[in-house]
């Protein structure tokens, strides 16, 4: 019990890497404490430089091991916030990955195509060298996409106990924003929208999301709610 006031301690002193440090040697001698992986997954993400990877596993444990009605509001955002971090990288892998599939599809039609031996030999070395690592960029991005779905469940988790909370509306819609789910950035943003005119920005970002999300029809309604609400509208007969 003293060690665990000691590791609170240190949390609010800022000390991570002693958090995670202590909280390690409790786990050696007592492993029941479970709800100090919440403390340890914290701080991982809190230090500097952060370890998103360890981060994660220390939370994965804590929603494995505690009682769901002993998860609190904070774990929800710890873990969203860990799973967008860790996987910042995601879109340009998806390119990547995207980009070395197409790179090998047209050398194995290269190969199909030719008849010169040495060519062709010469392709399959190309082709037995982007097989991997096509392979390996499919997987990353599959993967890094499950975990970024998982941070949004988290997020979905935290709008069902704050359901008006504007400034974690805002963190969700920027999330959705940075992995490119234009969609999801509008619906999130549609939250936010209030009275016209006064809300005339926030309605702005709604349709410049779906606009990029390529939701055109959705866009143009909301312009059109836009400019019925101006002060200088003059309706067209």
């Amino acid at each position: 019990p003293a060690k665990t006031k000691y590791v609170n301690a240190l949390f609010y002193a800022k000390d991570y890497d002693g958090v995670v440090k202590n909280v390690e040697e409790i786990f050696q001698v007592d492993k029941s404490r479970t709800y100090m992986n919440r403390i340890a997954g914290y701080s991982c993400y809190e230090k500097n430089p952060p370890d998103y990877e360890k981060a994660l596993y220390y939370m994965d444990e804590l929603f494995k091991t505690v009682a769901p009605e002993r998860i609190i509001v904070k774990d929800y955002y710890y873990l969203a916030r860990i799973l967008v971090k860790k996987n910042a990288n995601g879109p340009k892998i998806a390119d990547e990955a995207i980009a070395a599939k197409a790179e090998l599809e047209k050398e194995k039609a290269r190969m199909a195509a030719t008849a010169n031996a040495a060519e062709k030999a010469k392709i399959k070395a190309k082709v037995d060298e982007l097989t991997p690592r096509a392979a390996k960029l499919e997987a990353e991005a599959k993967k890094a996409g499950a975990e970024v779905d998982r941070a949004f469940a988290a997020y979905g988790k935290l709008l069902e106990m704050r359901p008006d909370d504007r400034a974690l509306i805002g963190e969700i819609a920027a999330a959705y924003n940075s992995f490119r789910r234009y969609y999801d950035v509008a619906k999130t943003l549609s939250r936010l929208l209030g009275p016209l005119p006064e809300k005339r920005e926030d309605y702005m970002q709604v349709a410049r999301a779906y606009h990029n999300g390529e939701r055109y029809q959705a866009a143009d309604s909301i312009y059109l709610v836009i400019i019925k609400n101006s002060p200088d509208y003059v309706p067209a007969y």
